[in-house]
């Protein structure tokens, strides 16, 4: 009787281990092909940017490796004066671009962090007349597409005589009603008997917040920083609208500029035979994703744990 009924349940948990196992198999193979079409644009962009010269571009055949690796794209972009307004030369712009996106980085995320965890603060620890009216209308803003107000800031910049300087990033920058919510949900977890211990021990409001609020949320102040610094360093938009100048370009609005200097005719008649523009325009975009991925790599577990706290402790 015993061999009777070990028999089905030996079974059972060789028929579960099965479906386990199939299901674990088709999960890999689902993330590894979500993987590769992820990636490969990536990889692609590397090897262009390294392949021998004369490589013809406009060919439909796919290379995956280049014959030769050439590092004369790297050179040119960061080492020569390169074609960046229409008809005439200027400084390297890249490097140029480089520093004031360092510039508008540094600023706006320390200042960012700092202003709306204080704002989180408030929201989440503070009593005041229309508290929760004014959250929600400002959770009701995020509906509206940054786009919307841009002739706005822009009417308002020009009068300000802001255009083509870096406050015209910086301050619409320095407010924002994700990282409030975002850092809301998390100090709202932080118990109200130890703030009111603080402040029976004779700490002012200011040495609360510095002292006890924001270190014990550096996780998800950290998660918004990380945020913030990719938002702007990967910025186009704001930089394209604002900064006419070429010595307040950024990056990313160098490297557009780099491109639009670039005229290319597909078909019949190719301006770029060598392929040397291709690949110093590929050679850029890799130097400007380097420091985003540098970024993620280093605080990606830091950046998890920060939107896992905040997700499930709100």
């Amino acid at each position: 009787m015993q061999t009777s009924l070990s028999r089905p349940a030996s079974g059972l948990r060789g028929s579960w281990r099965r479906r386990r196992s199939l299901n674990q198999g088709l999960l890999y193979l689902a993330l590894t092909v979500m993987a590769v079409f992820v990636l490969f644009p990536f990889y692609y962009m590397v090897i262009s940017s390294l392949r021998e010269p004369f490589y013809n571009f406009d060919s439909l055949s796919l290379d995956l490796l280049p014959s030769a690796f050439n590092l004369e794209p790297y050179r040119k972009l960061l080492g020569t004066k390169l074609p960046i307004t229409f008809g005439g030369y200027t400084e390297n712009m890249i490097l140029i671009g480089f520093k004031n996106t360092l510039i508008l980085v540094i600023a706006i995320v320390v200042a960012s962090t700092l202003l709306n965890g204080l704002a989180a603060y408030a929201f989440a620890k503070r009593d005041f007349p229309g508290k929760q009216f004014f959250f929600t209308t400002l959770l009701l803003t995020i509906i509206l597409p940054a786009e919307v107000t841009l002739v706005t800031k822009y009417v308002m910049f020009h009068r300000w005589h802001l255009l083509n300087t870096y406050w015209a990033l910086i301050l619409p920058s320095l407010t924002s009603i994700f990282g409030i919510f975002l850092m809301r949900q998390f100090i709202s977890t932080i118990p109200d008997a130890l703030l009111e211990a603080a402040r029976i021990d004779g700490a002012t409001e200011f040495q609360v917040v510095t002292r006890i609020v924001f270190p014990l949320s550096t996780p998800v102040m950290a998660t918004y920083a990380l945020f913030t610094f990719l938002g702007v360093w990967n910025d186009l938009i704001g930089p394209l609208i604002f900064l006419n100048v070429p010595d307040k370009w950024t990056l990313q609005l160098a490297l557009y500029n780099l491109a639009r200097s670039y005229t290319f005719e597909y078909g019949s008649a190719y301006q770029d035979p060598t392929g040397m523009r291709m690949q110093i325009l590929f050679a850029g975009l890799i130097i400007a994703a380097l420091p985003t991925i540098l970024v993620f790599v280093i605080f990606q577990r830091r950046l998890v744990s920060g939107i896992t706290l905040s997700g499930l402790k709100g």
